[in-house]
């Protein structure tokens, strides 16, 4: 049989007594210190009010911004003259503009923010206002990561409203991002673009050498067949 362990009637009186000393100067030092822990308990509710708040806030202004965005997009891709009320090609164009300006300026911080630059810069571009195309187009790429595969798009944006200008050195820059980034769904009218600005500019042997690369790495497409027609005609 176990032997039983007699524990003795002092020992427990002084764990008692340590124990009720130890809770006591636990509530004392609250008492002393209500302020403080009013202030830390008061501060953790308002800092969670605050999140929840803000996380209703963000859906609420993501959504609203979202509604606008799309409207701008309808006007942007409709032509059927009977979906809207404008008259001609420009008074849509200048509507869904307005649209997409009015969710970068009341919603900037919205992920489809950056989108409503993109596509002002699209529509600047085919009114003809290439100064507010690149500048729209230069905003987009400021709001994204340099490795969004839809930088390609704002980089033959801006190639486009740069050989519009006639400026045919910064428009190469631009063309050339189109074959030299990691994502290349335009890297084909990128290789001939850079072509035909290095033929505006009159260095003729590199456009013919960029034209060879683009028949070499895309043979079968239509681009390689005018550039075959283009290599023709420049080494005559």
């Amino acid at each position: 049989m176990a032997k039983k362990v007699k524990i003795s009637k002092k020992k427990i009186s002084k764990e008692s007594d340590e124990f009720i000393s130890t809770t006591g100067k636990v509530l004392n030092y609250a008492f002393e210190n209500k302020k403080k822990f009013l202030v830390v308990t008061i501060s953790v509710l308002v800092l969670a009010l605050l999140f929840t708040g803000w996380r209703f806030y963000i859906q609420k202004t993501e959504k609203e911004a979202s509604i606008l965005y799309y409207k701008a997009i309808q006007y942007y891709h409709s032509d059927n003259k009977s979906e809207s009320s404008a008259k001609d090609d420009k008074e849509r164009y200048n509507l869904a503009l307005k649209k997409f300006k009015d969710v970068i300026e009341r919603y900037p911080r919205t992920s489809v923010a950056s989108m409503a630059f993109l596509y002002s810069g699209h529509i600047y571009y085919k009114l003809d206002e290439f100064d507010k195309s690149i500048k729209s187009y230069q905003n987009f790429l400021k709001k994204i990561p340099s490795d969004n595969p839809l930088n390609a798009f704002a980089y033959d944006g801006l190639g486009y409203a740069f050989e519009a200008k006639g400026d045919y050195k910064n428009a190469l820059i631009y063309f050339r991002k189109l074959i030299d980034g990691k994502e290349k769904p335009l890297s084909k009218l990128g290789y001939f673009n850079v072509g035909r600005c290095y033929e505006e500019l009159g260095e003729k042997g590199k456009a013919i050498e960029t034209y060879q690369r683009l028949i070499t790495a895309y043979p079968n497409s239509g681009y390689a067949a005018l550039a075959k027609e283009k290599n023709n005609i420049l080494k005559r």
